[in-house]
């Protein structure tokens, strides 16, 4: 596994993509959730497996602007192949499905909050599970926000009985 982050840009002046080597993330991961919020220009990204495969609940939130990683609160739940997304311009980062470190489905969905809109990045509130779930346990689901306060969910497998 790699922490590695790498930006790819369009360079007008050679008519190339380009890739820029980032700051490392501080945790090797892979099958995690992220998702980017555009006004605060930061991008969070939670769960999937750690260093040895173990299945994580750790979140960290990368400032776009400053190149830097900062760890924020765990999900509630350890959890892979899911998804996240923000919405409410921001203000909120929902995580969806995904399997636990026994490998089942998930169906549950976590919420966590940023309080402070110049540093988000230092006011993450903590994750929560939220009464809603999903209507049949899935993972690798597709989701965006499609309104201020609406987020569409598509897509996605269900777990297959033995």
């Amino acid at each position: 596994m790699k922490k590695t982050v790498a930006e790819i840009y369009w360079n007008d002046f050679t008519s190339q993509w380009r890739i820029k080597q980032k700051n490392y993330m501080n945790h090797e991961r892979v099958c995690l959730g992220a998702t980017l919020i555009h006004d605060k220009k930061i991008v969070v990204v939670s769960g999937g497996f750690t260093n040895g495969f173990r299945v994580d609940h750790g979140t960290e939130i990368y400032n776009v602007a400053r190149n830097t990683w900062v760890d924020g609160h765990p999900m509630v739940s350890r959890r892979f192949s899911h998804s996240i997304c923000e919405v409410a311009g921001g203000k909120y980062v929902y995580a969806f499905g995904g399997m636990d470190e026994n490998l089942k489905a998930l169906n549950t969905i976590e919420r966590a909050g940023f309080e402070d809109e110049m540093n988000p990045e230092s006011s993450m509130t903590p994750w929560q599970l939220i009464e809603i779930q999903l209507p049949q346990a899935l993972c690798n689901i597709g989701c965006i926000p499609i309104s201020h306060s609406e987020i569409l969910i598509f897509g996605g497998a269900a777990q297959q009985d033995g």
